[in-house]
């Protein structure tokens, strides 16, 4: 034989806490009962901060993502004056070549 029993939901001084009630029979009766308390208001907090850490990494990946692709497009210029100006310095090294 053995029974559980929850106990949910109670609020103490901005404690929210909740009992368990294990009990069995074997031979004799033992029952364990199990308080678990937390600070509500300090995870309500912390879950508000969590959210807003969240938003601002949120912001923050869009901006560097923003960036990646501007700088991408700076290399890719990048590279096609570097290949203008390597075709320009062989031509003045040159000069008697006509193109």
């Amino acid at each position: 034989f053995s029974c559980v029993s929850l106990n949910y939901g109670f609020l103490f001084g901005g404690f929210s806490c909740f009992s368990l009630n294990y009990c069995f029979l074997f031979r004799d009766f033992s029952c364990f009962n199990l308080i678990f308390c937390f600070l509500y208001k300090k995870q309500k907090t912390r879950l508000k901060q969590l959210k807003s850490l969240y938003k601002k990494q949120k912001t923050r990946l869009k901006q560097l993502k923003s960036l990646y692709k501007k700088q991408k497009i700076r290399l890719k210029q990048l590279k096609s004056l570097n290949k203008k100006q390597k075709v320009r310095l062989k031509q003045l090294k040159s000069p008697n070549k006509k193109p």
